[in-house]
């Protein structure tokens, strides 16, 4: 997703990793190494003429030249002088659509050493045959076949191409080298070939990852959850536009009602702030809004610029004054805000908007706080909102977009004015109040 959005081919809005990017997941039963699997590769090999004892190198997929077919036989004929037995197993058949060069194919089709089995549907026999599976592809979507092998307990070396590169836990489950080098690839592959330890381990591991991360059932359930969440924003929006549209009428007229009679208040904040801490007066930050659109804002200032000797700034309480406290508990740093309201980027009543930098880190799920406005109070601000973790937090946010109306706006806000005369900081925000979100 990250290289789509790079690439400028689509926003981040429009993209979706689905469990880890694998669109149906592996059946770890069919590709399972067992004791009768052991039996079924032993006969596979003979069945091929592979000599006891030889290694195979296996590659499983189309025979094309973005598949890196051309590195991968010059790689295996590199090795061939340190392991003459070697063996390379091609399963699937030459394409004409991106084809290798005639002459390459000829070579391997006349080489003793290379077997091409053309199309073949039972691919697991051979996958337990092999002793390592490489894939040194140019591009992929999300290949399949290095998680079939990892499930079948086979180390994968394959590439940093977009789509491969996630495919395996480098050193962990296989190993990566960068597209097209041919000298990096012959390496990886002699360094597995060399130690059965090492294949061992990374097999185990890899079938362990692959279960864990890939398993079928995990992927279906996922896509289920997103179709669910899907059918739910549809039938929101259907619903919801009328709401919507009240909820925007009333905000406004309640922000300036709210307005007209605070001005004195908010005019002597701005004295205040000016002779204790000077300019600016009023603090701008970049924060998320509704669908994750950036917008500016605005607080009074709170902080003054302090920093260490080495010019990084202060942590949040050494910097807070003591205007600032008492601006935050009485909850008049946040008056601003309703110039944010007025013009239709913030709510009176809402998930508070937060950093943009945490818009990575959000699950799916967390992500839907965007679905509405952002809030000046919210449904989480009224229920212990610095007494409970970011999860409990996000939580309350999206009950707040699943069951939101102006009666229940009027409650939040009725229950704000409570905290508020208890100082209870309902309106705090910031590093002093909340640790940084770090993600799930």
């Amino acid at each position: 997703m990250a290289r789509v959005t790079e690439l400028g081919m689509a926003g981040s809005k429009q993209c979706l990793v689905v469990c880890n990017g694998s669109s149906n997941g592996v059946n770890i039963e069919r590709w399972r190494r067992t004791a009768k699997a052991d039996e079924t590769a032993q006969q596979t090999r003979e069945r091929l003429g592979i000599p006891p004892g030889a290694q195979l190198v296996g590659f499983v997929g189309r025979l094309t030249r973005d598949k890196g077919i051309a590195e991968l036989y010059e790689a295996f004929t590199n090795l061939r002088f340190s392991h003459p037995d070697l063996r390379l197993l091609l399963v699937g058949d030459f394409e004409e659509g991106d084809p290798v060069s005639p002459e390459l194919r000829t070579r391997m089709e006349c080489d003793a050493a290379v077997i091409c089995t053309g199309y073949v549907s039972n691919v697991e026999v051979f996958y337990w045959a092999m002793d390592i599976l490489a894939l040194p592809t140019y591009r992929e979507g999300f290949p399949g076949a290095p998680l079939e092998a990892q499930a079948a307990s086979i180390p994968v070396v394959t590439t940093d191409a977009t789509g491969a590169v996630d495919a395996v836990v480098d050193g962990v489950t296989g190993l990566r080298v960068h597209v097209g080098d041919v000298e990096a690839l012959t390496m990886a592959l002699d360094r597995l070939l060399g130690d059965s330890a090492l294949r061992a381990r990374m097999g185990q591991a890899g079938s362990s990852w692959v279960e864990k991360n890939f398993r079928s059932e995990i992927v279906w359930e996922n896509l289920l959850a997103d179709y669910r969440s899907l059918l739910r924003a549809r039938a929101r929006k259907g619903r919801s536009d009328l709401r919507r549209l009240l909820k925007s009428g009333f905000d406004r007229l309640a922000a300036g009602l709210i307005l007209i009679p605070s001005l004195p208040l908010l005019l002597a904040a701005a004295i205040a702030i000016r002779c204790s801490m000077g300019s600016p007066v009023v603090f701008r930050q970049k924060r998320l809004g509704f669908e994750g659109r950036p917008f500016q804002l605005l607080k009074f200032r709170t902080m003054i610029d302090k920093r260490d000797s080495q010019g990084a700034l202060l942590d949040d309480r050494d910097r807070l004054t003591s205007l600032g406290r008492l601006l935050r508990a009485l909850s008049v740093d946040e008056l601003p805000q309703l110039w944010n309201v007025l013009r239709g980027e913030m709510s009176l009543v809402g998930p508070r908007p937060l950093l943009p930098q945490y818009l990575d880190r959000y699950t799916c799920e967390q992500a839907r706080r965007h679905e509405v406005l952002p809030g000046m109070t919210g449904w989480a601000q009224v229920n212990g909102r610095n007494a409970i973790s970011w999860e409990g937090r996000f939580a309350f946010d999206i009950w707040y977009v699943d069951h939101w109306s102006i009666w229940l706006d009027l409650k939040i806000l009725w229950m704000t004015v409570a905290k508020v005369l208890h100082k209870e900081g309902i309106f705090q925000t910031g590093d002093a109040t909340m640790p940084e979100f770090q993600g799930k």
